[in-house]
C-alpha cells in the first residue's frame, strides 16, 4: 500500500535505520530534541512518530517546532567580519530524521533510472568524479590539440 503521492509509507523500522546513521554529536533544533534522546525511546514511539510524519506529509503542514530552524553563525576561517561568517539553519532532529529517511528512498528510486553520467546524490559516486572526467577530457584535448565542446584548446600554445 502506498501513499497518494506514490511514496512508501513511513514506518518505525525506516526511521530507526535513519536514526542509527545519524551522528549523536549533531546540534539540537529549536524543539530541544537530540539524537541521543531519540535513541533512548522505544520502537512504539517511532511507530506513532511515523503516523504523525505521514499526516504532516498528507496535509502539507508541520508542527511549528519542527518547521522552524535556528540560525547559527559559523566562522569560515579566521576573522569575525560578516564575510568571514556563514549562517546555517539547524532544523529539528525529528525533521532531519524524516528528511534523511525520505532522501534515502529518493536515492534508491534515482538509481533505477539514473544514467552513468549523473554523479550527484549517488551512493556509488561523488561530484568530484564528474570533475575528474572533465579534467581528463580537457587534458586529452590539450595533448591532441583537438576542439572540445565547440572551442579550440589553445592552452598548449600559450604555455
Amino acid at each position: 500500500k502506498g501513499t497518494p503521492q506514490g511514496r512508501k509509507p513511513l514506518n518505525a523500522e525506516g526511521l530507526l535505520e535513519t536514526l542509527a546513521r545519524m551522528s549523536s554529536d549533531t546540534s539540537q533544533g529549536g524543539d530541544g530534541w537530540g539524537v541521543r534522546e531519540l535513541r533512548r525511546l522505544p520502537k512504539a514511539w517511532f511507530e506513532r512518530l511515523a503516523v504523525l510524519l505521514e499526516t504532516c506529509e498528507y496535509l502539507g503542514k508541520w508542527p511549528s517546532a519542527m518547521a522552524q530552524g535556528l540560525i547559527a553563525p559559523l566562522p569560515k576561517d579566521s576573522g569575525a567580519s560578516p564575510q568571514d561568517i556563514r549562517p546555517i539553519a539547524i532544523m529539528s532532529v525529528i525533521y532531519r530524521l524524516w528528511a534523511g529517511t525520505r532522501v534515502r528512498e529518493l536515492m534508491e528510486w534515482q538509481e533505477s533510472w539514473a544514467s552513468e553520467e549523473l554523479s550527484s546524490y549517488r551512493s556509488c559516486r561523488v561530484s568530484e568524479d564528474a570533475w575528474w572526467i572533465l579534467a581528463l577530457e580537457v587534458e586529452r584535448a590539450i595533448l591532441t590539440d583537438t576542439p572540445i565542446h565547440g572551442g579550440e584548446c589553445r592552452l598548449r600554445q600559450s604555455l
